[in-house]
């Protein structure tokens, strides 16, 4: 099965138990490194969740230059259930926190991630 964005690091357990999306809302603030979007089902009712978001920290670098370093990021994604319930996968990282990324929690709850 060929996987779409929304679905692509939903646990191969939880294909098929997951709503689909039809129709998107997507927010994105390009100047604070950030983005959200909401997906609608079929029906209307909201059954995706994403947002992400990026801290960065000036910095001199060798060159006695000043750039931008990624102090601490995070993402949060959710789907709707055919029980009713959210799954819940998020991964932060970045210089910041101590940690390099790259390993999501999944957790599931009653209710979306505002």
């Amino acid at each position: 099965m060929k996987r779409r964005t929304w679905d692509e690091t939903l646990p191969v357990a939880y294909l098929g138990k997951a709503f689909a999306p039809v129709r998107f809302e997507q927010f994105e603030d390009a100047d604070a490194r950030s983005s959200r979007s909401i997906g609608y089902d079929a029906v209307g009712a909201c059954c995706y969740y994403r947002h992400f978001f990026c801290l960065t920290r000036v910095v001199l670098e060798e060159d006695d230059l000043f750039g931008e370093e990624e102090s601490f990021y995070e993402e949060v994604i959710a789907w709707k259930l055919a029980n009713g319930k959210w799954l819940k996968r998020t991964e932060r990282g970045g210089n910041a926190c101590g940690c390099s990324g790259g390993h999501p929690v999944y957790e599931t709850g009653d209710h979306r991630p505002r």
